[in-house]
């Protein structure tokens, strides 16, 4: 694999060229092209079934907090989806840094499968929630008076 990966590295023609071929910004495609070009893949890809690889943020960060289309899109029932991110909001570290560089898309996703555990982290979860509704209509409001 060393070779494949510095060949890109060297190569940046070669490496944009496949990436622009990918219909969309091609990170995982680009892992999995370089990954089936050394070994055989082919035995394992199935279109049917994509296993689960993480609760999508995604989601979140496009506003397009649903559960139901996060069901469909994880594959997980809402309550599956809920308990697979318990363990991640509950862990002290993972709040410490919620406290130091709040994520929206993170505290939205938090709030939504009501993963409250903690008074003070809901606290501070739904201030800054609120003070970011509030922020983001200042800076509408100030965009449309700039015109």
């Amino acid at each position: 694999m060393r070779e494949i990966i510095e060949h890109y590295r060297n190569n940046e023609r070669d490496f944009v060229k496949v990436v622009e071929s990918f219909p969309t910004n091609g990170d995982e495609q680009f892992l999995f092209y370089i990954i089936s070009s050394r070994f055989d893949l082919q035995p394992l890809i199935n279109d049917e079934f994509r296993p689960y690889h993480g609760f999508h943020l995604g989601a979140a960060r496009r506003n397009l907090i649903n559960k139901e289309l996060n069901v469909r899109w994880n594959k997980m029932s809402e309550s599956e989806i809920a308990n697979s991110l318990e363990p991640i909001f509950t862990d002290k570290l993972f709040r410490l840094f919620c406290l130091i560089l709040p994520n929206p898309s993170v505290l939205k996703t938090y709030k939504i499968y009501n993963c409250q555990k903690s008074k003070i982290f809901d606290i501070f979860i739904n201030s800054y929630l609120f003070l970011a509704g509030i922020f983001k209509k200042i800076k509408k409001i100030l965009r449309n008076i700039l015109r």
